[in-house]
């Protein structure tokens, strides 16, 4: 259900709610999709899931006219990892502590450069892309 911005159901809403969709009380409790039913929702949703059979001429298509476009900001992520990989200590540069690393743009310019780049905890990194938008705001 949705709720309208700032309501909050009280505690004994909550579980009326989660009561009336367990087990027998749920609307679609003992009930199947007929074989007919299931076919439609196959075809219907096909190009989502299934996906298509591509021929290798369009695949090499495809594969020519994405060249170059994920050059984003996660492709330089990529990059980065790839020829300058985390400290062996993997240390944070901020807090120094022995965590997972990010990979982190620290001076804002998003360029094929080790010194605009360094590797921080995720609590570190979330700090610093925070105080950064408070800046733009």
């Amino acid at each position: 259900m949705v709720t309208p911005k700032g309501f909050k159901h009280s505690e004994e809403s909550k579980i009326k709610m989660r009561l009336c969709k367990i087990g027998t009380n749920h609307p679609l409790f003992g009930k199947h999709h007929t074989e007919e039913t299931k076919r439609k929702m196959k075809e219907s949703n096909q190009h989502f899931w299934l996906g298509k059979n591509r021929s290798n001429e369009t695949k090499i298509k495809i594969s020519l006219s994405m060249q170059g476009k994920h050059q984003g900001v996660s492709a330089l992520h990529i990059w980065g990892r790839k020829n300058d990989p985390p400290p062996k200590d993997s240390k944070c540069a901020f807090c120094h502590k022995v965590a997972k690393l990010d990979r982190a743009c620290v001076t804002g310019k998003y360029e094929q450069d080790f010194s605009n780049w360094k590797y921080l905890c995720r609590k570190c990194h979330k700090r610093f892309d925070m105080k950064k938008r408070r800046k733009f705001l």
